[in-house]
């Protein structure tokens, strides 16, 4: 499966705008072709953050809980805690929709990938980037498992 059809089968079936908010590339993850996080420009990038509650409930259901969180922070515990705690989820220390925009994962091993976003205060100082979104594949598919910053 390649780039144009994991596209429309995750528009399919999660819509455009949380498409935008959580991209993954699955098809072939055997073969080496890793999860990437993308989001798309400056328009949907808007609309994400002003993200719906079916968005949000979409969101949750590409999470594996209980969701990992940083040092001395609860760990959400199920989606209905996610959903409660969606902004300090993705707009904290980082602003994950502008993160997604630009950042790279890193390939941990084959059934872990990490993002790791500049604060959001320094947007553009990706020399350091502690905070670090972490994504495992799972019998579902990619998940996202974790939140946390480094240097804590």
């Amino acid at each position: 499966m390649g780039h144009y059809e994991v596209a429309q089968m995750v528009r399919r079936n999660y819509g455009d705008r949380v498409r935008a908010v959580l991209w993954a590339n699955v098809g072939q993850v055997g073969s080496g072709i890793s999860f990437h996080v993308e989001i798309r420009r400056r328009r949907q990038l808007e609309d994400h953050q002003n993200a719906s509650d079916g968005e949000k409930a979409t969101v949750a259901e590409m999470t594996k809980f209980p969701l990992s969180m940083s040092y001395g922070v609860k760990v959400v515990k199920n989606k209905e805690d996610f959903l409660r705690r969606y902004n300090e989820i993705f707009k904290g220390e980082a602003n994950a929709v502008q993160c997604f925009a630009t950042g790279q994962p890193r390939k941990e091993s084959a059934r872990r990938q990490e993002v790791y976003c500049p604060f959001k205060e320094t947007p553009n100082e990706w020399e350091n980037a502690p905070i670090r979104f972490v994504f495992e594949w799972t019998k579902g598919g990619w998940k996202f498992v974790a939140l946390d910053n480094i240097n804590e």
